[in-house]
């Protein structure tokens, strides 16, 4: 049986879009987690400067020494929120305002503080990526580190809807 030149350009043209298909797929999956993971770690690098103040004031407060966290580990969120607001109008530290689900479920549950000599005093324990530092500065001199483990993957149920979204729009 000899197939017709009309089936083998069909199936040549239905070969092709296939092929284009998936290639836009496998691209947009790319972007989608660069694009989507970039942003969630570059909302994590801000929320983690918006931190250093509070923890820097947070060392000073409590005798120029991180055992106030090594003792009190429940404290180490409270560090964490900031110490201004949106215009940069300092807060009482009374008035902060308590972590949003956001922060809990997200970047701030990566912050980890280290000491002088880099053992780890409360925070996230441990990362398989490259961790984004800010150092703690008192007095022209570096007392600690604050990082943020950056996001290798979406995990949040919020994050984890986005995706999913991207998925259903690029399958339609």
């Amino acid at each position: 049986m000899k197939i017709s030149i009309t089936a083998k350009l069909f199936a040549a043209v239905l070969a092709t879009a296939l092929l284009v298909a998936l290639a836009m797929g496998v691209a947009a999956h790319l972007n989608l987690k660069r694009g989507f993971l970039g942003y969630l770690n570059e909302q994590g690098e801000l929320r983690l400067e918006a931190a250093v103040p509070g923890v820097t004031a947070g060392y000073r407060a409590h005798g120029n020494s991180w055992n106030f966290l090594r003792e009190h580990p429940e404290l180490w969120y409270k560090q964490l929120r900031p110490l201004a607001d949106d215009e940069g109008r300092a807060l009482d530290p009374r008035e902060r305002p308590p972590p949003t689900v956001s922060e809990l479920t997200g970047a701030t549950r990566r912050f980890a503080l280290y000491d002088i000599d880099r053992r780890r005093v409360a925070g996230f324990e441990g990362s398989t990526a490259p961790e984004v530092e800010r150092p703690i500065v008192v007095d022209g001199v570096t007392v600690g580190w604050l990082t943020m483990a950056r996001f290798e993957a979406v995990s949040s149920a919020a994050e984890r809807r986005v995706a999913d979204a991207q998925w259903r729009a690029r399958w339609l």
